[in-house]
């Protein structure tokens, strides 16, 4: 058996992966927020790039999707500099931010001094860092970037934590409040629940659940199995009655997991001003799904409701 090689990993330049800050480091950050994200230990959705700011430009603005404040993001390819942190100053008011990240390739002494005072004479709201940014390979391999935090606000997984089940709360106050409106201009449909989603059974055997979903950024529907149940183990069914689906729901573009036939609107729960528009498309579809299903029973011995609706269970 031949012994394992190994080849030590080795930095490169940044510059060596993007050659221009603003063209090329900045629109790649953007397109992959994920990298820098995974390192804050939060999730982020980059919403703008160049955001007009007094004259400036800040580099781009940031969701979180959690607690859907903004977040700024200013991004140098070089050392930290005077300017940079005069901007982000700047920024933090002009775009409306309360969590500011700052990404270099290193950081001086006095600038992480700043963040670290930042950190510490502000509300519990304001969250300041200071991300060391490094490129790596190991020997012709292509480049990965590395996101390393050298300054943070302190107690941050506490703090996190605490806006995390603070979000949490509140998406769940909000959910509850839209199915009550759901159920207001739709009586009976399905039980009252205090799930994010509602679970509608599409035959008569609880075999096809229909799942309706709220979420934080885009809301919808797709089919699966029971609870508990496998939801591969519908293949068979979906594919015996593929063309009357096909035909009344379009073709099934799920990607697997179990789910089948899914459909999405891009309607967050957040948006309230929305929810009747929202409402009237999820009815729209939970009718279609469910003929489509009376027409496939209509087939067997068993029978199901008139409106597989009335017979519905909320997600547990």
């Amino acid at each position: 058996m031949s012994e394992p090689r190994f080849t030590p990993l080795a930095d490169a330049e940044p510059r060596d992966a993007w050659a221009d800050e603003a063209r090329d480091f900045t629109p790649w950050l953007f397109e992959n927020i994920d990298f820098l994200a995974d390192a804050l230990g939060v999730e982020l959705e980059a919403t703008d790039m160049e955001v007009a700011v007094e004259g400036f430009s800040a580099d781009i603005v940031a969701r979180d999707v959690k607690t859907d404040e903004r977040v700024l993001i200013e991004n140098q390819l070089e050392a930290s500099d005077h300017r940079h942190l005069g901007q982000i100053l700047t920024y933090l008011a002009g775009v409306d931010a309360k969590t500011v990240v700052w990404v270099a390739r290193s950081f001086q002494g006095a600038h992480r001094s700043a963040i670290r005072w930042l950190n510490e004479h502000t509300g519990e709201e304001f969250a300041f860092f200071a991300v060391r940014l490094r490129v790596v390979r190991i020997g012709d391999s292509p480049f990965a970037p590395v996101f390393e935090v050298v300054e943070q606000p302190n107690h941050w997984e506490r703090t996190l934590s605490r806006r995390t089940n603070a979000a949490e709360s509140e998406l769940t106050r909000l959910r509850q409040r839209f199915w009550s409106r759901y159920l207001d201009l739709n009586p009976e449909v399905f039980p009252p629940t205090r799930h994010s989603n509602v679970w509608v059974p599409m035959l008569s055997s609880g075999e096809v659940i229909l799942s309706m979903y709220v979420g934080s950024k885009t809301s919808g529907m797709f089919l699966r199995g029971r609870w508990g149940s496998d939801g591969e183990q519908l293949q068979p069914l979906m594919h015996q009655h593929a063309e009357i689906l096909d035909d009344a729901l379009g073709p099934n573009r799920s990607t697997g997991g179990g789910h089948y036939y899914g459909i999405a609107k891009e309607v967050a729960v957040r948006d309230q001003s929305r929810w009747d528009e929202l409402i009237e498309w999820m009815e729209a579809g939970r009718r279609r799904y469910a003929e489509v299903f009376r027409q496939i029973e209509a087939h067997s011995a068993d029978t199901i409701p008139d409106d597989p609706g009335l017979a519905a269970s909320a997600d547990a």
